[in-house]
């Protein structure tokens, strides 16, 4: 189970054709490594254990800082559901709260970004 995570779900007003090369862009830009994708799921990394553990989470960068991401998307009555998860990729270790804290007000921007390119 993830020290820190972030899920949101909500219903997009993308037609289905213009979410693939929206997220496709939405990856590139932050700079996430696309690491699989299907129908209806794309999943991603971001950041660097090595540069993570060299630096700290004092002197790296949030972007920097290891974690996971997955988009999926499904067909419901009201439209098309976005399912965005954003989680620590840390490895083994203490989690300090101040890593926590700088995990999740980057999550949170992800998320509100992730929203603003699927609104």
């Amino acid at each position: 189970m993830p020290r820190a995570q972030l899920l949101e779900s909500w219903v997009t007003g993308v037609p289905a054709d213009q979410i693939w090369p929206r997220l496709e862009t939405f990856f590139a830009v932050h700079n996430i490594k696309k690491v699989d994708s299907g129908e209806g799921y794309m999943l991603g990394v971001q950041g660097s254990q090595l540069k993570f553990r060299m630096l700290g989470a004092w002197l790296a960068k949030p972007a920097d800082f290891p974690k996971k991401m997955s988009v999926a998307f499904e067909r419901t009555e009201t439209g098309l559901m976005v399912h965005a998860n954003i989680e620590e990729d840390m490895g083994p270790g203490v989690m300090v709260e101040k890593t926590k804290t700088i995990y999740m007000r980057y999550f949170q921007d992800w998320m509100n970004a992730l929203k603003a390119t699927l609104p």
